[in-house]
């Protein structure tokens, strides 16, 4: 994951630097939500059926193979539409990986760990999302983008070697015979029959509707506000890990208590709203640091609740199938929200942003005016729509009487 998140921060660096387009960079999420979005569900089904270790260390020779053309393609002519391709390429083999590692959790740990085990995977993205910046930024300047990938493909045998060796136990499978299709209308049908499971995926779907948009925005936002100062985005992501790692080591050794996790989750998604209506106002350095610090301490909370929401609703015989079917909903979201992102941002907020713009005088005390402050103002309005849902999601299913019983759960 280190490997991968320095190569991405390099790769959005370059691509900024090449396009200056926010589209260019919301595309790189496209062009990877697309093919997921199409296969996940019987993605699922794979899960489920095969050996779960094997599916993981195939993906991970994926990922090196994807290395490797990038660097040949470094060396020969790097162009925008290289990236995406590659990404098209891998992205299958990515969500089959983190669906095989979501599935594996529960036949490895008690249910009264799910909140825990959860917000470690936060604590590993967290700590990630630190040291890729803090490396990638100076490496940039120095070995270029060529020297971060040829580092990204030696991270594979640390990745590999560790999998080989470890056990991760597989569900007892069933001897009924059904047909990939059947086996995802099960699926369906299981969430059918959870009215609350299922009206707390449409509340997750709808909050990270937004959350897309904005994160489509957020790195040409502070490029933009800087002048393309690299050391300012590295520092606003590495407040992202540390305030995401401070969240995460407490939840995975606190677990959340007696606090229901329902109510853990949308203590996390208020908090982050607001951080992010924070962040998007902020127009210095500082308070860019600062923002992105309290933003990200509330996400893990949100992350390990919901995770343990679905690790406890469903046999571990068809998770594979149901993680695969939260990722269809947060796939066919994303679609629209990435394509509605970047041309938002760069043909109706930035122009309207500018000194003579037709909403400076509205918002130009608030956010100011000039470069970026567009992307700066459709950050905002992102995060109060994404608190909104979460203030409207928690009276909801508050409301239907979500119990926490022992064990846990949110339905009947």
């Amino acid at each position: 994951m280190l490997g991968s998140s320095m190569t991405t921060f390099a790769l959005s660096i370059w691509i900024f630097e090449q396009t200056g387009s926010a589209t260019a960079l919301t595309l790189t999420l496209l062009v990877r939500v697309v093919p997921s979005a199409l296969l996940v569900l019987y993605a699922g089904v794979i899960v489920d059926r095969f050996s779960r270790k094997r599916i993981m260390l195939l993906a991970d020779v994926v990922a090196a193979i994807n290395s490797v053309v990038l660097l040949a393609l470094i060396s020969s002519g790097l162009q925008v539409w290289h990236i995406y391709l590659i990404i098209v390429i891998g992205a299958p083999f990515g969500i089959l990986q983190h669906l095989a590692y979501d599935a594996s959790l529960t036949m490895m740990v008690n249910n009264q760990d799910y909140v825990r085990v959860g917000s470690m995977g936060s604590l590993t993205r967290y700590t990630v999302a630190i040291l890729g910046p803090a490396f990638a930024a100076p490496l940039y300047l120095t070995i270029g983008l060529g020297g971060i990938v040829a580092i990204d493909l030696i991270t594979f045998f640390f990745a590999a070697v560790p999998l080989l060796i470890v056990t991760i136990p597989n569900p007892e499978k069933s001897t009924i015979k059904r047909t990939g299709w059947q086996q995802v209308k099960e699926g369906f049908s299981y969430i059918r029959q959870h009215p609350n499971l299922y009206w707390l995926l449409g509340i997750h779907v709808a909050f990270e509707f937004f959350q897309i948009i904005g994160q489509g925005v957020k790195t040409p936002m502070i490029l933009a506000r800087t002048g393309n100062d690299e050391t300012v985005l590295a520092a606003v992501s590495i407040a992202s890990g540390v305030g995401g790692i401070l969240a995460a080591l407490l939840m995975s050794s606190w677990g959340g208590g007696a606090i229901k996790r329902l109510h853990l989750y949308f203590y996390g998604s208020i908090g982050g709203a607001i951080g992010k209506i924070m962040h998007g106002l902020s127009q210095v350095p500082a308070t860019w640091v600062g923002t992105q610090l309290f933003t990200s301490t509330n996400f893990p909370v949100q992350e390990g609740a919901y995770k343990a929401l679905w690790m406890e609703e469903t046999d571990p015989a068809i998770q594979g199938r149901m993680f695969a079917l939260s990722s269809f909903a947060m796939n066919v979201i994303s679609i629209p929200a990435l394509l509605i992102a970047g041309p938002l941002a760069d043909v109706v907020f930035e122009p309207a942003m500018q000194p003579d713009g037709t909403m400076a005088g509205s918002f130009g005390w608030l956010i100011g005016t000039g470069a970026g402050a567009g992307f700066s103002l459709l950050f905002s309005l992102c995060g109060v729509l994404m608190l909104i849902i979460a203030v409207l999601g928690f009276w909801k299913l508050d409301l239907a009487g979500v119990k926490q019983p022992t064990p846990i759960t949110i339905g009947d």
